[in-house]
């Protein structure tokens, strides 16, 4: 070949090398923007830049992860699960892309009925956030996940009861708070309200004043007549302390204290208690309904 020749090659070469370097720049610097609206929550906005870049780059699977993740938070079930199979399918051993495939395999399964796509859907999400689990079994959302998959899933499709308990044992391992909570939400769902109640006093042996430990345990006081002096000690613990984000309102702690007011008898602060509470949330048919049953006031 020619020195001119190889000159020639040698340029279209590097012109060529020039032109990809420039797209991956672009895609990366895309991805980021992206990325950046995702986690801003200005998803309507996030949407058509991951489609941009997927356009470029069909086999990310982090622009199919979150594109899984935005079609699941607008409810267009079979599109996340076909997004992140995919993504599955380009990168087996990551375990976020396994729970989150494995989650929205469950949704798109609760959504279809009793079917056989149905259960085959549901199976593949157990399976897929099993594989999560043992790719990072530290991970406590991925094991929440699993157990609240054991812990709602028809038997056919792999729910299991003492599997969920398995999993509230091993994430109790990691964090003994989160496990406690865990083991008395499946206990309270099963109706073995002594159980529920034990699991959250050994969190308020711990911490007097976890605010969700002490709402809960009155709740369940509250439910089934057990603790209930404990549980209203509680109750009104809650109210004296700051409420976190996603804590119980103080409408449903009030709601609660006069439910207990009531199992005690005490119906003057029963009234008290729910008129508190129905102040608070005025359109809570709940309440409603509690204020009505309680007997009227003596002449």
């Amino acid at each position: 070949m020619s020195p001119s020749a190889l000159r020639a090659r040698f340029i279209a070469f590097t012109i060529t090398l020039t032109v990809l370097v420039n797209t991956l720049a672009a895609a990366s610097s895309s991805l980021a923007e992206a990325e950046a609206l995702f986690n801003e929550r200005r998803y309507a906005e996030a949407q058509p830049v991951f489609e941009a870049v997927l356009k470029s780059e069909p086999e990310n699977p982090r622009v199919l992860l979150q594109l899984g993740k935005l079609a699941t938070k607008r409810g267009d079930r079979a599109l996340a699960v076909k997004y992140l199979a995919k993504a599955v399918a380009i990168a087996p051993d990551h375990a976020e892309l396994q729970f989150e495939y494995g989650a929205a395999s469950s949704l798109y399964a609760g959504s279809l009925g009793m079917s056989f796509t149905a259960l085959g859907a549901a199976r593949r999400g157990r399976e897929s956030m099993q594989n999560a689990v043992e790719l990072e079994p530290s991970n406590l959302m991925f094991r929440q996940g699993l157990l609240e998959f054991y812990a709602g899933a028809p038997t056919l499709v792999g729910g299991d009861l003492k599997q969920a308990h398995t999993q509230a044992e091993e994430i109790a391992a990691i964090d003994p708070d989160q496990g406690a909570f865990a083991h008395a939400k499946l206990y309270r769902a099963a109706g073995d309200h002594p159980a529920a109640v034990s699991a959250l006093a050994s969190i308020l042996e711990r911490n007097p004043d976890n605010y969700s430990a002490l709402f809960q345990f009155g709740r369940g006081a509250a439910e089934s007549g057990l603790e209930l002096e404990r549980g209203l000690q509680n109750l009104h613990r809650c109210l004296e302390l700051p409420p976190p984000d996603k804590g119980a309102s103080p409408a449903s702690i009030w709601w609660r204290i006069g439910q207990i007011q009531s199992r005690l008898g005490h119906l003057p602060a029963a009234r008290e208690a729910l008129a508190r509470a129905q102040s608070l949330a005025p359109h809570d048919a709940r309440i409603t309904k509690e204020i009505a049953a309680l007997p009227p006031p003596s002449p």
